[in-house]
């Protein structure tokens, strides 16, 4: 009797402790797979962050790439100015230069036309001078002959 009360003793020890155990096993078994479930999406997440940073890297070279191809684009563009620039300065310079030559022209003709004009004027003076002094003159004489012919006339009377 008493190794029957022993021995359902030992029994319901060992099915409290198998029923723990179970349990137990039960709790790492879930455990065991909310790991393996936590370290698959660990590996998914890091696959995706490294495909994102590879992304990140390519943007990075394709947006370096167009700001190397827009500052070059940009210095083309400055150098094509600065030649633009550059001719047409020298055509300013040029047009400067044609423009002074055609005024010191115009200047030499004018001044030409005008040394010219004042000779010309100087000398129809003094022909108008000369020619009235000798139509005077034969005016005067012509006078004096028909006074002295009217003098003549009227002593002989």
């Amino acid at each position: 009797m008493f190794s029957s009360v022993l021995s359902f003793a030992q029994t319901g020890v060992e099915s409290g402790n198998s029923a723990e155990l179970k349990r137990v096993s039960d709790r790492a078994n879930r455990a065991s797979e909310e790991v393996r479930s936590l370290r698959n999406e660990v590996s998914a997440l890091r696959a995706k962050n490294s495909e994102l940073q590879g992304q990140l890297s390519g943007m990075q070279e394709k947006v370096s790439a167009e700001i190397t191809r827009s500052q070059e684009l940009q210095a083309q563009n400055e150098r094509a100015m600065n030649l633009a620039l550059d001719e047409f300065k020298k055509k300013f310079e040029e047009q400067n230069k044609t423009v002074e030559g055609v005024q010191a022209s115009l200047d030499d003709k004018f001044n030409k036309q005008l040394i010219f004009f004042v000779l010309g004027l100087v000398l129809f003076v003094i022909i108008a001078m000369v020619m009235t002094k000798s139509a005077t003159q034969k005016g005067l004489k012509q006078a004096q002959a028909n006074w002295n012919e009217f003098q003549e006339h009227i002593l002989k009377k």
